[in-house]
């Protein structure tokens, strides 16, 4: 009984940390940026004053990027693989499981410092100035999307 009341508190816990923890955030004020190609959006590319050449540059660093997260989130994916089957053996060894749980941490953290070095290229090629224009574009773009999300339209109201 204590052995199967384990490995389901040991599946519960492995099932919620590796579905929460996707693609990290890095702080509150979500200094991140999209991972979609934002340089395509004519109004971001209108505000940053983008120039051909860092448009050229933005698509090469994307597809870059992007090859390497593939690569990395099929590691990841094989580390999970690995996990579920070592909790499906009759032989349970908690340290392989723990080891495993290790491994799949290590490769989340990986991809985190994947996408933070692509936003630190991107800070770089545009400077102080034309990222902070970036930051508030999409700050504001949430915002929006946050209000049209949350809010349903009153019907208790009078048309005006």
């Amino acid at each position: 009984m204590k052995k199967i009341l384990l490995m389901v508190v040991a599946l519960t816990f492995v099932w919620s940390a590796t579905g929460m923890a996707r693609e990290p955030r890095l702080a509150k004020d979500r200094m991140t940026i999209p991972p979609v190609k934002w340089w395509k959006m004519p109004q971001v590319a209108e505000k940053l004053s983008l120039t051909k050449e860092e448009t050229e540059k933005l698509d090469a660093m994307y597809f870059e990027q992007r090859n390497r997260m593939i690569d990395l989130r099929s590691q990841l994916a094989k580390n999970r693989l690995e996990m579920e089957q070592l909790f499906d053996k009759e032989a349970f060894d908690a340290n392989a499981c723990l080891n495993s749980f290790k491994k799949s941490q290590e490769a989340r953290n990986v991809i985190g410092l994947e996408r933070f070095k692509f936003l630190i290229k991107v800070r770089e090629m545009l400077g102080a100035e034309r990222f902070q224009v970036l930051k508030a574009e999409f700050r504001e773009h949430r915002a929006k999307r946050k209000i049209g999300k949350h809010r349903a339209p009153r019907t208790d109201r009078p048309p005006t």
